[in-house]
């Protein structure tokens, strides 16, 4: 039997998230949870989701966010689709139900997000304000989520975006197996350990022909661990630039003196 969407959750110390995260889609059917735990100091917080009709947890040490994905990517054949959510954002099955339909009529596009709208996990509240609008990339080289709903856009059911954040990221079956990564391997690139994965997959689709959307009739929640970039542990900040250069010599060659910039600069404890 053919399900809709297999989901793929990777944690990592996920306590605090992983319920909310998972009671979202409790409602959806044709749905399929892989859990994939990436290295937790106390795992027993998924204990009760390892024997479910519809989840199953996989164990493994610290893969990162690209690896842990990669180990639930088996039996894609069975799935029409493939959710990527990540363990602090939540899409209720409704919504999703929302986007699967825009996905069916629209299978040229084959990667898909939509509107993220912050959430404050502590007060279990959603925030008045947007967590991402897709990812666009400045003049200069610089990524960021937008987080400001342009008036040109209000009326309309979708738009292009340069990618789609990995937060939340739908990809079709066909997508995921025609746009193989450096390595010939299916998903995001493996030799990326984590961020700017969905940058990098989004931009791999665009050369095969997809063109990653943002659908504006649903919606999802995202809380983010950091809020600003000093936040961000000096190892994941030349992880973060190191996948800045191979994106920028891969797909955007005007982006690769910024990026190389940046990567100095990182390096170099400046940035």
């Amino acid at each position: 039997m053919i399900k809709d969407v297999l989901v793929i959750v990777v944690t990592h110390n996920s306590a605090r998230h992983i319920d909310w995260c998972v009671s979202g889609l409790s409602g959806a059917e044709n749905v399929e949870i892989r859990i994939i735990d990436s290295g937790s100091t106390d795992v027993s917080y998924l204990a009760k989701y390892e024997r479910g009709s519809n989840h199953s947890v996989f164990y493994a040490t610290n893969l990162g966010f690209v690896g842990g994905n990669a180990q639930a990517l088996f039996s894609l054949d069975k799935f029409r689709y493939v959710l990527f959510l990540n363990p602090d954002a939540r899409i209720d099955a409704e919504e999703l139900g929302r986007l699967l339909r825009f996905a069916d009529a629209n299978p040229n596009f084959g990667v898909y997000t939509v509107p993220l709208i912050k959430f404050d996990i502590a007060k279990m509240r959603a925030e008045e304000k947007y967590d991402s609008l897709g990812i666009f990339c400045s003049r200069l080289g610089r990524w960021y989520d937008r987080r400001v709903m342009k008036r040109s856009d209000a009326g309309k059911t979708f738009y292009h975006i340069d990618a789609a954040c990995g937060a939340l990221t739908l990809v079709s079956q066909e997508a995921l197996l025609r746009c193989l990564d450096s390595q010939g391997k299916v998903g995001f690139e493996s030799t990326f350990h984590m961020y700017k994965e969905d940058i990098e997959y989004s931009l791999r689709a665009k050369s095969f022909g997809y063109q990653p959307v943002i659908f504006l009739c649903s919606y999802a929640f995202h809380c983010r661990g950091w809020t600003n970039r000093g936040g961000v542990a000096d190892w994941a900040k030349r992880e973060s630039a190191k996948n800045d250069v191979f994106i920028a010599k891969k797909y955007r060659k005007r982006n690769l003196p910024f990026a190389l910039l940046k990567k100095a600069l990182v390096s170099t404890g400046i940035f």
